[in-house]
């Protein structure tokens, strides 16, 4: 038996030879690390166009920050737990009712009425009952009438001016003649607001002619500086050869500021307080 397994192994079959299947199944084969990333996979993207909420936002998680929730899948047997719990069957909750031979027999007080309803109409009087006829009461009204009207004080006519009715004579009341205090009130309180018009208007007026006067000394003020600068300009324009920059840099400043001043100055003139 061992020259048989000698020979098999001397021939040389390649692939094909079960002998060394056998012998590279029995290998222990290593194991690849498996590569393991350092970023959460629960994580959204961040500046994702996706997932929304509202149109408010076009981006959305700008931080980098937010994480899926991850749902832990329930087992089979807490499913059917649940389901057992939430499926009712029928006619658990419902009580059946017992008929009526039953209940006279087991129970015959459920049948009987415990409170009864009021009656609120009276009894109809039967045909043998005699009405009550022939009732007086002793007060004399007619008596009792004339002693109130003889009692009476008499009522005081009132005086007939055309349609209406006066009590007193208009003539004799002591406000006949006299302005009421209301139109006095009234007057006076005119007069006030005209004096108070006439005192804004003459405060109007001064105010108006401070702001004059204010105007008239900065135009002053301002075309005695307009002279000075124009003066000092006009001493560097004539000037031919500039070759400084002093003079140069001098000269573009005295135009600047006499620019300004013509137009401040044109302003001021427009301008009405």
């Amino acid at each position: 038996m061992e020259d048989y397994e000698v020979m098999f192994e001397s021939i040389d079959l390649g692939e094909d030879n079960a002998y060394n299947i056998i012998k590279k199944s029995d290998e222990i084969k290593i194991k690849k690390i498996l590569y393991k990333s350092i970023h959460n996979p629960n994580l959204f993207p961040s500046y994702s166009t996706f997932n929304l909420r509202g149109k408010r936002y076009s981006i959305a998680n700008v931080s980098g920050e937010l994480i899926k929730k991850v749902e832990k899948q329930k087992k089979v047997k807490d499913l059917q737990k649940a389901y057992e719990k939430k499926v009712l069957k029928k006619g658990e909750k419902n009580t059946t009712i017992a008929p009526l031979s039953e209940i006279k027999k087991t129970n015959p007080s459920l049948l009987t009425v415990k409170i009864k309803k009021k009656k609120y109409k009276d009894k109809i009087p039967d045909i043998n009952d005699i009405p009550l006829m022939n009732i007086t009461a002793d007060v004399d009204y007619v008596y009792d009438n004339a002693v109130e009207v003889i009692n009476a004080k008499p009522v005081e006519k009132k005086k007939k001016v055309g349609k209406v009715l006066l009590d007193e004579d208009p003539l004799l009341k002591e406000d006949y003649g006299k302005i009421s205090p209301y139109l006095i009130k009234m007057k006076e309180e005119l007069k006030e607001k005209q004096n108070l018009k006439k005192q804004d208007i003459i405060d109007e007026e001064k105010i108006a002619k401070e702001l004059e006067t204010k105007k008239q000394d900065l135009l002053i003020h301002l075309k005695n500086k307009f002279d000075e600068i124009n003066k000092e300009y006009m001493k560097i324009s004539h000037v031919v050869d500039v070759n400084s920059v002093v003079k140069l840099k001098k000269k573009e400043n005295y135009e600047k500021q006499l620019n300004q001043l013509e137009k401040d100055i044109q302003k001021l003139e427009k301008s009405d307080f």
